[in-house]
């Protein structure tokens, strides 16, 4: 009886390990989908049942569009301001140097799109840029494709690229081109070297360093099979 009394209080004790450690993974899985660093200096091989989950949802984690709800748009850094609403997941790059910007929803949409971004450029400080961006999640190794559709109400120059979302911000898919007053589609493809450190993330930044006004009718990231 002893014995089997042991054997059951182990039994029960496995089952708690057992499901504990798939809540563990499940936290692991919604924390790194959320852009929470879980267990800073640990990795996915700790919890590999949380990493496979996370990689399943990661690939179609972040929209991209402008369609979605515009919120008031808030500035890191305290050189220059931005006012305005900008759309959802989207944010104004205030480490980029003395910008005055303001954001607005545009009905101006393109093609089947609900809205665009406007963006009013209205002065640039010396050396500053103007830029959004946005975090999505990435697969190291893989090949990907990024587009932005805009147009601008006199010719601008616009720059596309994938860096890195955390230091030191290596940008590793870049393109650029002039953008007129007709919808212009500008796209690069490239391979994503990530390190551990990414933790499975690359930004996408939108930016200019002229000053004028931009419409951004679509965004787009996408990766090979």
């Amino acid at each position: 009886m002893v014995g089997m009394r042991g054997f059951r209080r182990v039994k029960t004790w496995c089952i708690w390990l057992v499901a504990g450690y798939l809540i563990i993974n499940a936290v692991y899985a919604a924390k790194s989908l959320a852009g929470v660093d879980f267990l800073p200096g640990h990795h996915g091989a700790l919890f590999p049942i949380g990493e496979w989950f996370w990689n399943i949802l990661r690939i179609h984690s972040s929209p991209l569009s402008f369609d979605g709800e515009y919120k008031d748009v808030s500035r890191w850094e305290t050189a220059g301001t931005a006012t305005g609403q900008i759309a959802e997941l989207w944010m104004d790059d205030g480490s980029s140097g003395a910008v005055q910007v303001h954001y607005s929803r545009s009905n101006d949409a393109f093609g089947e799109h609900r809205s665009a971004q406007l963006v009013q450029i209205r002065s640039l400080g010396r050396g500053a840029r103007w830029q959004i961006k946005q975090t999505v999640a990435a697969v190291n190794g893989k090949r990907a494709r990024i587009s932005v559709t805009a147009k601008c109400a006199r010719p601008m120059k616009i720059r596309l690229l994938i860096r890195q979302a955390r230091s030191p911000w290596k940008t590793l898919i870049d393109c650029s081109g002039p953008v007129g007053p007709n919808w212009t589609t500008l796209d690069a493809t490239g391979l994503l070297r990530l390190t551990e450190k990414d933790r499975g993330k690359v930004m996408l930044v939108i930016s200019s360093v002229e000053v004028g006004t931009i419409t951004l009718g679509a965004a787009s990231f996408t990766m090979t099979p």
